[in-house]
């Protein structure tokens, strides 16, 4: 169980970086990309951000299951598991408030946890 909990804080170490590394949106914010482009792009990313969102329910359940285990490890796997559960969302909001600041108009379908 102990070498799951490894895993899996292997994996939120992933995806939180690269969550951390999308949650500015500086590349698509600063760049000279037309309206349609932009919108590709975020399109795009809230896909990514959803797909993240289905992992996270996955490694939820598997971190309930490992509190029964007495893994060391578990208290920072929760941290990062929250870390990740946290951003995922505010990259959402960022991209509706970058949008809504540009008069630009995306349909947003955002799975929950």
């Amino acid at each position: 169980m102990c070498a799951m909990s490894e895993s899996l804080e292997v994996s939120i170490d992933k995806i939180n970086l690269e969550l951390d590394s999308l949650k500015n949106l500086r590349e698509i914010k600063t760049s000279n990309l037309n309206k349609q482009k932009i919108l590709i792009k975020f399109a795009k990313l809230i896909n990514r951000i959803n797909y993240i969102t289905v992992e996270l329910t996955l490694i939820e359940d598997l971190i309930k299951t490992l509190k029964l285990s007495n893994c060391e490890s578990l208290e920072r796997l929760n941290r990062k598991f929250e870390h990740a559960n946290e951003t995922a969302p505010q990259i959402i909001q960022n991209i509706q408030d970058f949008l809504k600041n540009k008069n630009f108009s995306l349909s947003i379908f955002i799975l929950s946890q």
